[in-house]
């Protein structure tokens, strides 16, 4: 079973919208493989707007991080995600606003592929990237707190004439977040 907690930055922050996903369970153990199954949240663009699902899910090495769009006219620009076993670790600014252009994944970066005008692109993260190296055996999947923060850029077509007409940030949850 895997436990979540969603969290919103406030609309204040508009210009950094994010995601926070705190799940226990996700976790990599070598000698005895668990998948803990997946969690989806709606993907909110501007502050009101359904536009899609980030989806985390895992098997025994990874950790998948996927955000789908099935809103008419929206596509993707760059992605942005944060996976480890604290909010307190993510990247930030002096305020505690999270800061996504310093999160290690980003899409058309450091030889990930770009999601511009994709509408479901998904992060593969190894554990190991993020020291989950494994739980003695004999522990479940909800022995271990693991918190994921993502940032998406949407852009909409909102006349079908294939110019994105808005650009809006996109998150879910509804409890504000400040890591600092």
């Amino acid at each position: 079973m895997v436990t979540t907690t969603i969290n919103r930055v406030p609309a204040l922050l508009k210009a950094v919208a994010l995601t926070v996903l705190v799940a226990t369970g996700l976790t990599h153990n070598q000698a005895n493989a668990e998948t803990c199954g997946s969690t989806t949240w709606d993907l909110f663009a501007g502050q009101h707007i359904d536009v899609g699902s980030v989806t985390v899910s895992n098997d025994d090495a990874n950790l998948y991080v996927r955000y789908q769009l099935d809103y008419p006219g929206a596509s993707f620009g760059t992605l942005h995600a944060w996976a480890g076993g604290s909010v307190a670790d993510v990247p930030a600014n002096k305020q505690g606003t999270p800061v996504p252009g310093q999160f290690p994944y980003h899409s058309g970066a450091d030889g990930l592929p770009s999601a511009d005008g994709l509408t479901d692109y998904t992060f593969t993260i190894p554990f190991i990237e993020i020291n989950v190296l494994g739980l003695p055996d004999g522990t479940s999947c909800q022995s271990l707190p693991l918190s994921v923060v993502t940032h998406a850029e949407v852009r909409i077509d909102e006349d079908g004439n294939g110019i994105a007409d808005r650009h809006e940030t996109a998150f879910g949850g509804d409890v504000p977040v400040n890591v600092g």
